[in-house]
């Protein structure tokens, strides 16, 4: 399912109404693999709670249910009973205000939208840590990058040489507010830590950006560490690329891959 397919179904989603519904669980994990996906989505939800509340402080005419009981009893079709003057112009200004609100979140959501390079790397191990899938599943590179070219992504990166070590299983691209981003996956059937279970498979996620998505990211080649969504990362930049590699552990761990 791509984005486009997955937006289609969400335009019916109802927030904690259809959050288990089976029907929409493959567009919700579409929404973790697409930023502007989801943000459309939050935009979505909070349009659709902002409807809900105005519909429920709207007032109920007093003689709606006698207007309901006794119109089948009518023996001359008459028009549908004229609301109050009141109730017109409640409903009205209900509507006025929805409609102009929900624009003023909007432009606001525009204008705050975080797109520094914090949030990028929020976003980014919350792709890994959830669960997505591969838009191509090889272990040959060039397989891959034939594939990244396709699709506009990045393809002239450089591996950092431990990841050689690993296994390649594949990739697919996410969009970051216009750029593409690259995302390699790696994994290694190696002996576990003492205290963990033979044969772990310790994933590994490669991610690589033009350096003009993200102005403020760290300008240096020498690797930036920090804990993100319990992941650990490792930032750099080099050339006209930003890169960010995510695994699980100690930042030892990431250190022996670089």
């Amino acid at each position: 399912m791509n984005s486009e397919q997955a937006k289609a179904i969400l335009q019916h989603y109802r927030p904690t109404v259809d959050a288990a519904d089976p029907h929409f669980r493959e567009a919700l994990e579409q929404v973790q693999r697409d930023p502007k996906l989801a943000q459309w989505f939050t935009e979505h939800c909070t349009s659709y709670e902002a409807m809900r509340r105005t519909l429920r402080q709207m007032p109920v005419p007093a003689d709606l249910r006698e207007a309901i009981l006794t119109a089948p009893a009518r023996r001359h079709p008459v028009v549908w009973w004229p609301p109050p003057a009141a109730v017109v112009l409640a409903v009205a200004a209900a509507m006025v205000i929805m409609v102009s609100g929900y624009g003023v979140y909007k432009h606001r959501l525009a204008v705050t939208q975080r797109r520094d390079f914090t949030a990028y790397l929020h976003t980014m191990t919350r792709v890994a840590a959830g669960s997505y899938t591969l838009a191509v599943a090889t272990a040959d590179p060039d397989v891959l990058r034939h594939y990244l070219a396709t699709v506009h992504a990045p393809t002239d990166y450089a591996l950092p040489p431990g990841l050689h070590a690993f296994r390649l299983e594949g990739g697919l691209v996410l969009e970051w507010f216009g750029h593409k981003v690259a995302m390699l996956c790696f994994t290694q059937e190696d002996a576990a830590p003492q205290g963990k279970e033979e044969n772990e498979d310790h994933d590994v996620w490669f991610f690589v950006v033009s350096r003009a998505a993200l102005p403020d990211a760290p300008a240096s080649e020498a690797p930036h560490f920090a804990l993100v969504r319990g992941l650990i990362t490792a930032s750099w930049t080099h050339g006209n690329k930003i890169y960010v590699l995510v695994t699980r552990g100690v930042q030892a761990t990431l250190e022996q891959l670089l």
